[in-house]
């Protein structure tokens, strides 16, 4: 996981159309994807009426990480207790 959230640190990502990588937790529907810029998004692809997509700012690759071993261990509701913003 550390590899795939340090390519977004490099030139060549982020001149691509989509530079972004994510993490779906199967069983939940639940994602985070990771754009450069220290932008994290966490929806629910499952129900996407009911839970309209969240941002966090500022994340670095450390608190990326975090968040995606919180998201492949299940740990939904720890994940929506943080400062997530609605757009």
């Amino acid at each position: 996981m550390r590899a795939i959230i340090e390519t977004l640190n490099l030139e060549e990502t982020t001149d691509q159309a989509h530079p972004d990588v994510s993490l779906i937790h199967d069983d939940k529907g639940w994602s985070i994807a990771l754009y450069p810029g220290g932008i994290a998004t966490l929806e629910n692809l499952n129900d996407r009426d009911e839970t309209a997509p969240c941002f966090l700012r500022n994340v670095d690759s450390e608190l990326a990480y975090s968040l995606w071993c919180q998201l492949a261990e299940g740990r939904i509701e720890a994940l929506r207790q943080l400062d997530w913003h609605k757009p």
